[in-house]
């Protein structure tokens, strides 16, 4: 992990979860996102995750870091991974399903986060985020809609966290995305219309 002090706006919060195949073939896009930020400057930590395990220590240190380092900037969790229709999967094949990942990520907005986190779901099917239950996983969901290409999502993702760590201004952000990666798919989604039933 690595992070630099440098945009006092936002603090990216990397969590990766590559399938087999893209650990074999070095194919991060999680990782390939921390050489731009690091390049234009902006506060990130980057966690690889390959089953629950690890997932769930990830968010951990992630409420832990920004109670004690970050608390005056935004908290952004980027997640990146494959997803479907049902979920996000891990690299050890293991799914966790949309509704689980809010419970996961509930406890954390509310308690920790003080109900500021922003979730950007880099991987397929991300807006699913948006659809059940009940709680308050996030702030904003920001996603591209259906299955997004690897460039699309590199591409649109470092577009919008350079214009957002400038400004925080997320309507120039996202269109900055959309003109960067040529897919009009991508936006956000505010939270107060997704509510997930905690378990």
């Amino acid at each position: 992990m690595r992070a630099k002090d440098v945009w006092p706006l936002i603090t990216i919060y990397i969590v990766e979860s590559p399938s087999p195949d893209d650990l074999f073939n070095n194919r991060k896009e999680g990782e390939a996102l921390t050489k731009a930020l690091e390049l234009i400057g902006c506060n990130f930590h980057y966690f690889l995750t390959v089953d629950k395990t690890n997932f769930e220590k990830s968010l951990l240190e992630i409420a832990q870091l920004h109670s004690s380092k970050y608390k005056k900037t935004m908290p952004i969790i980027h997640l990146s991974a494959h997803g479907s229709e049902q979920g996000i999967a891990l690299t050890n094949g293991v799914i966790i399903t949309w509704d689980e990942l809010g419970r996961y990520l509930t406890p954390i907005n509310v308690a920790v986060l003080k109900r500021s986190l922003v979730l950007c779901m880099s991987s397929c099917y991300g807006l699913s985020m948006k659809i059940i239950g009940e709680g308050i996983p996030y702030l904003l969901l920001v996603s591209f809609d259906g299955s997004p290409s690897w460039r699309e999502t590199i591409v649109g993702f470092i577009a919008f966290y350079n214009i957002l760590g400038k400004e925080s201004d997320f309507v120039k952000a996202t269109e900055a995305a959309r003109i960067a990666s040529g897919n009009e798919t991508f936006t956000w989604v505010a939270g107060k219309s997704v509510r997930f039933k905690p378990s």
